[in-house]
Order: structure tokens, then sequence, then C-alpha cells
């Protein structure tokens, strides 16, 4: 009997403990290759001399590795001053990698606008679904493409308004326009995770097992 005991003791202290947490980042690894359909944010970025900060946010969140040629996709990528901006700098660099690859996301359309469409929805249909959006599965995180008086683009989410100032790139079905502001949103979705409750309520479910074969043993 007591060697049944020693066996099931070593099944249920040798098993894995799990926790679950929501985590919306997936960054690329060394052991990880992009898919051939690639697009290289990183390069556009970089060649495009001020967007050296989004250049190494977009890749160090991994949001680089999610761009596929083959989906449509529309971008707009604050420049440097943006990221540098006193009133936006200091949140933004307190938050964590998870609500920076929100905060990204909250630029990024899943839908090809070419210059041409991009204007026509600034002057007809105006407000869109970001890829913050679809995370969360509700209708926030839009923006809101409109005009402004000399004609050029702008887009906002009712807190930050953004001009867009030119296009860094434009090949069907991707096209990604430079942007003067970050569009931080006012209120960020709350964290979910249970990192730190999960694996305590996992050693005290071990611990009330191994007590009950205990009592059943003796």
């Amino acid at each position: 009997m007591f060697q049944i005991f020693l066996i099931v003791l070593t099944i249920i202290l040798s098993s894995p403990s799990s926790s679950s947490s929501l985590k919306l980042t997936s960054p690329i690894t060394s052991s990880s290759s992009p898919p051939s359909s690639f697009l290289n944010l990183t390069k556009i970025l970089y060649s495009s001399h001020t967007f050296f900060k989004a250049a190494s946010e977009f890749h160090s969140l991994g949001i680089d590795s999610e761009i596929d040629t083959r989906d449509p996709t529309t971008i707009f990528v604050p420049d440097d001053k943006a990221f540098t901006n006193a009133s936006f700098s200091k949140r933004y660099k307190s938050l964590s990698d998870d609500n920076k690859y929100f905060v990204l996301n909250c630029h990024i359309l899943s839908k090809y606008l070419p210059p041409a469409a991009l204007h026509q929805i600034a002057n007809d249909w105006h407000l869109q679904d970001t890829v913050a959006t679809e995370i969360m599965g509700q209708s926030k995180y839009r923006i809101n493409i409109t005009t402004v008086v000399n004609g050029s683009v702008a887009i906002s989410n009712n807190i930050v308004r953004a001009l867009v100032t030119r296009t860094l790139y434009d090949r069907s079905p991707v096209a990604i326009y430079a942007v003067s502001k970050v569009l931080m949103p006012k209120e960020l979705p709350a964290p979910i995770t249970s990192n730190v409750t999960a694996p305590t309520v996992y050693y005290f479910f071990k611990f009330f097992v191994v007590l009950l074969v205990l009592l059943l043993v003796l």
C-alpha cells in the first residue's frame, strides 16, 4: 500500500503546472522564420529615415511579423517626433508590452486603402474599425478618417488627431502612411492574467490530493 502511495505521489508532484494569461504579442524568436509573403516593415521604415522609433517598436513587439502581403492591410505609422512628444512619451514608456502592442494596433486596418480610397473614405464614410477593434470584439478603438481645411487627410480617435503626412508604401494589398501623432486611446483594456494566482491554486490542489491519499493509506 505504501508503494502505491509513493507512485501516486510521484505522479502528482511531477505533473506540470499551468497558468493562463492573455498575451497579445507574438514576437519573432530566433527559432521562428517569417512566411514567404512577409513584408519587411522594418526595412521600409528605416529607409524612410524619420521612423526609427516606430521601426524598433513594430519589430520588438512582433507586429511586423504579422503583416502578410497577401492580406489587405493599411498601417498609419507615427514618425519619430510623435514618439518623443512629451505628453505622450511618458505614458507610453510606462505601458506593458501587451498594451504597447495594443496601442500600435489602433493604427492598423484590415483593409487596403490606397491614396485615392483613403481620400474617398475621408470624404464619405469616416469611421473605420482597427485591428484593436477586432482584438476587443466590440465597437471600440475605431479611428475617424476625415479631411481638414487644406484638403489633407487626418485620422483621430476623438482624443488625438494626427495628420497623414505622406505615403510610405503602396503596393496592393498593403498601404503604409506616415502620421504626425500616436493615437493613444484614453483608456486601455485591463490586463487579463492569472500568472500569479493560478500556480498558487494549482499547488494547493496538489497538497489537498496528497493529504487525501495519506488519509486513505493510513
